[in-house]
């Protein structure tokens, strides 16, 4: 029988049992029944251990209770009777009544239920179940050969384990979560794994000799986003982190590295390929030592209830790499919608080709020189190297223009603090946001105040004639100029809002609304979009990469024309709004209500 029908009547026995328990109880409780079943079947218990479905719910208690003296890898996934002692003995009975039947005639296969955990409630489960699709692209690009040894840290729900120990190796599974189930999917699928319980971070068990044990292959997706205590790593007895940070992608990453020595296959979150502190330092020694292989971004969307964003770094310990392949699997070949806020990996055989392969005949893929990398501050975002054909066509134009950073040109100033102050020192300002920045000529009158306190604001932070403010959160990349006519610092003054930065022109040979009008224009914008940062759920423009923009710097007579070109795009405004004002007053005398 195929797979899918397997595990339907696994997933009918659970059905059964889900009314009277909580789902992941439910699960529990049958992968239990089913090992035991499985067990007697094969003879691999005493008689007077084995299945029946005769017994009632105190003769199963002190029946599993011996399971820990009968065997160890039993002593795992029955620790306790508590699941059972609460189903009930109607709920018993009915579970050991279908496994039976099932089991006489002869449909009953237990060889694939490891992705049992994608089908119960996201709440419970969300963290530790990844789509089957998922798991099967990551074990495949680790190219598992028969006899490996492979460690699975943070492996909770054994998709990952089971599938490499399906490939041939021999997986060394570590999780943090004090759940029998990994033990019993490894006993019903005969996985050749085993399950070791401990967080590999602030308590490994893979220890040998003193030090981290060593593994040819490691794959692991651990917490997207965790953080660990500065005492965690402060106290590491092994050398594992080199920087000291409490950003767990940073810390599993080093902690892999120390356990595999040919090949590690990763989810990280986004953040890790561009932020700066302890995620830059890693990036910059793993490129700089060639030990990143392969990055792909991945489909947002595609994770079991949760939206968060993540990527697949392949990295190779002994390093040596001199380029780096960038894959964008986050594009309609590689996606489907499922809903309004899912989506599923597809063409996956086709996806794991590009990952593995060398091939660069296809725009998901691009190579790019460790030494163009670590120029580009080591940046490892795929969305950075794998450009759409407007982006190609961009970089053309920008290598035949007279180019400087747009630093250069400019001072960068932040939104101002809205803390709290001492009563009596706050007033009033206007807050320019997102809505006030129009897509033609100047800011007009802004509609948002905020109350701020007064020595909390710099005389500079207020909004001053042809300043730019330019959205780097949520809306990236839109801006607007502000008007030669704008209020005086102080009370009822502009300021920008908090996902805003401001730019400054502070040089007499630069011209601000030239500069403005570029940044606008379609080939600004996509210079602006080639440094927008993190995922589906909030982008952002980081300042450091902002101020190393390029942008390019047109002769005095042509800044001139592109100033007049908004001066007449700022009439045309006025004149559209008084004509607005006019339209709207012709009929308004008719049938008043006064």
């Amino acid at each position: 029988m195929d797979g899918p029908v397997k595990e339907s009547l696994v997933w009918q026995i659970i059905e059964r049992v889900r009314g009277a328990m909580e789902p992941w109880h439910a699960l529990e409780l049958v992968l239990q029944v089913l090992v035991w079943e499985k067990w007697s079947n094969e003879g691999r218990l005493p008689v007077s251990l084995r299945f029946s479905k005769a017994l009632d719910i105190q003769q199963c208690i002190d029946i599993w209770q011996q399971f820990g003296r009968h065997d160890a890898s039993l002593k795992q996934a029955f620790p306790d009777t508590r699941t059972l002692a609460s189903s009930g003995a109607s709920t018993l009975q009915a579970t050991l009544e279908v496994v039976y039947q099932l089991r006489e005639t002869g449909v009953l296969n237990t060889d694939d239920v490891t992705d049992l955990v994608v089908r119960l409630p996201t709440s419970s489960g969300g963290e530790i179940a990844r789509p089957a699709e998922l798991v099967e692209l990551m074990s495949a690009v680790c190219q598992i050969q028969h006899g490996d040894t492979l460690y699975a840290p943070w492996d909770s729900s054994a998709q990952l384990s089971v599938r490499c120990a399906q490939h041939g190796a021999h997986v060394y599974l570590e999780t943090p979560v004090p759940s029998p189930l990994p033990a019993l999917i490894g006993l019903l699928t005969d996985g050749a794994f085993t399950v070791h319980h401990g967080d590999p971070i602030s308590s490994p068990t893979a220890i040998e000799n003193g030090r981290p044990r060593r593994f040819g292959i490691a794959i692991a997706f651990p917490p997207l986003n965790q953080r660990y205590d500065n005492e965690v790593v402060n106290r590491d007895w092994f050398g594992r982190f080199p920087e000291k940070t409490q950003s767990g992608t940073v810390l599993a990453i080093r902690h892999l590295l120390a356990h595999a020595t040919s090949r590690i296959v990763v989810a990280v979150a986004p953040s890790l390929l561009f932020s700066r502190g302890g995620e830059h330092a890693l990036r910059e020694d793993l490129v700089r030592r060639g030990v990143v292989e392969t990055v792909v971004a991945m489909p947002g969307g595609c994770l079991i209830g949760t939206n968060i964003p993540f990527a697949l770094l392949v990295l190779d310990p002994r390093g040596g790499h001199q380029t780096v392949r960038f894959i964008n699997a986050d594009g309609d070949k590689f996606r489907e919608p499922v809903s309004k806020a899912r989506t599923r990996l597809i063409n996956v055989p086709e996806l794991i080709s590009l990952v593995v392969g060398e091939s660069t005949n296809d725009d998901a893929v691009a190579v790019v020189p460790v030494a163009e990398i670590l120029g580009n501050d080591a940046q490892l975002q795929v969305s950075r190297y794998v450009l759409p054909p407007s982006q190609r066509r961009l970089q053309v134009k920008m290598a035949n223009a007279r180019q400087v950073s747009l630093g250069e040109l400019v001072t960068t100033i932040r939104p101002v603090s809205t803390k709290p102050g001492a009563d009596g020192d706050r007033f009033d300002v206007w807050e320019i946001g997102a809505s006030d920045l129009p897509p033609f000529g100047y800011i007009q009158a802004p509609t948002k105040t905020i109350s701020v306190e007064g020595h909390n604001v710099q005389a500079k932070q207020y909004l001053m004639p042809y300043d730019i403010v330019l959205i780097v959160k949520g809306s990236v990349g839109k801006l607007g100029i502000v008007p030669g006519d704008v209020p005086p610092p102080g009370p009822g003054g502009w300021v920008a809002g908090v996902s805003a930065i401001v730019l400054r022109v502070d040089r007499e040979d630069v011209e601000p609304r030239a500069l403005a009008l570029q940044l606008r224009s379609p080939l600004g914008q996509g210079l602006l979009r080639s440094i927008v940062s993190g995922g589906t759920t909030i982008r952002m423009i980081n300042l450091h990469e902002l101020t190393r923009l390029a942008v390019w710097l047109p002769p005095l007579a042509e800044a001139h024309a592109a100033a007049q070109a908004l001066e007449e795009e700022a009439r045309i405004q006025q004149e559209i709004s008084r004509l607005s004002r006019l339209q709207g007053e012709v009929a308004a005398g008719l049938w008043t209500l006064d």
